[in-house]
């Protein structure tokens, strides 16, 4: 069980090897988020006033950082779940329900945490909503997800402020790509890393919003090089020799090739897309198994078997 019914301890581990969690940010005023979003959060610290939350977008675009930056400065007592693997009734019957109705000593303010909440049950979520309504003035509630249609709508429509952080506005990604930059040279040059901010700026471009998968790029790319050059824009790309194998019925070569680059799922799922299925002589069936994969991979705990079970199934339309 990886529920927490406690404060939750927060240090900057500096030891840690992964850039991603050397430097996740611990505090609401470091979490990078658009300027406008940027009131909205820094008033909750001020004002001590958490209303209930729904932070949805693809993977790494900060939302669960934002949601543990939100408990560590509201010091607040949280009830954490990792919904994915946690969101059974059970919990929320026999442990999240009795922590919700109890007060708080001191009149901390008391948060509950679901992480991943698109991986709990519709009869998970509709047992929430009753509860969010029965313990409305005892604490707040905090959902991340990412993919906001596995929602019910009646934990959308009016109890949670909803927010979007894949920042669709053009103005928004702009504003991110600077704020992601200025945060990555930082972090290089505290690393000591020789690097060519064009390319670093190029890398950006190519992985849109998410910080996390940036980060886990460079430092991959800064162990096998030393240092960051143009090359890596190249280095970040989904290899095309992924086609020819597929069309070969290689799975075994696919899935050493992903390993061997590194490559993030959505980037690959997001490649076999914009690439592979609209030359695919089953293209239609190569859509929907790209898209089946997809979204089971988001959710599961195993997402490696997902992707396995994904290129089996396209080498078999080729």
């Amino acid at each position: 069980m990886s529920s927490i019914f406690c404060k939750r301890e927060f240090t900057m581990n500096l030891k840690c090897s992964k850039w991603i969690e050397r430097y996740r940010p611990d505090h609401v005023k470091d979490v990078i988020v658009p300027k406008k979003y940027r009131k909205f959060f820094d008033d909750i610290v001020t004002t001590k006033d958490l209303p209930n939350l729904f932070l949805y977008g693809k993977k790494g675009t900060g939302k669960t950082s934002m949601a543990l930056a939100l408990i560590k400065d509201l010091n607040a007592q949280v009830f954490e779940i990792n919904s994915s693997t946690d969101g059974r009734m059970e919990v929320l019957k026999e442990k999240l329900t009795n922590w919700a109705r109890t007060k708080a000593p001191n009149n901390e303010p008391k948060i509950i945490f679901l992480d991943e909440f698109d991986g709990c049950s519709p009869a998970f979520q509709a047992g929430l909503r009753k509860l969010m309504e029965e313990t409305a003035l005892k604490c707040s509630y905090i959902m991340t997800c990412n993919f906001p249609t596995k929602v019910i709508d009646a934990l959308q429509e009016g109890r949670t402020m909803e927010f979007n952080f894949n920042f669709p506005e053009k103005e928004d990604q702009e504003s991110m790509k600077e704020l992601i930059a200025k945060r990555i040279f930082g972090i290089l040059k505290y690393e000591n890393v020789d690097y060519d901010p064009e390319a670093v700026k190029r890398l950006i471009e190519l992985k849109g919003n998410s910080i996390r998968t940036t980060l886990s790029m460079l430092q991959k790319y800064v162990r096998i090089h030393g240092k960051i050059d143009s090359k890596i824009a190249a280095f970040a790309d989904v290899d095309d020799k992924i086609i020819d194998l597929i069309k070969e019925h290689n799975y075994s070569a696919v899935m050493d090739l992903i390993d061997e680059k590194g490559y993030q799922d959505v980037d690959v799922y997001e490649f076999l897309f914009e690439r592979l299925a609209p030359i695919c002589p089953k293209k239609g069936s190569a859509i929907l198994t790209i898209g089946q994969y997809e979204s089971a991979g988001a959710t599961s705990r195993l997402p490696r078997v997902q992707m396995a079970c994904c290129i089996v199934s396209l080498c078999a339309l080729f």
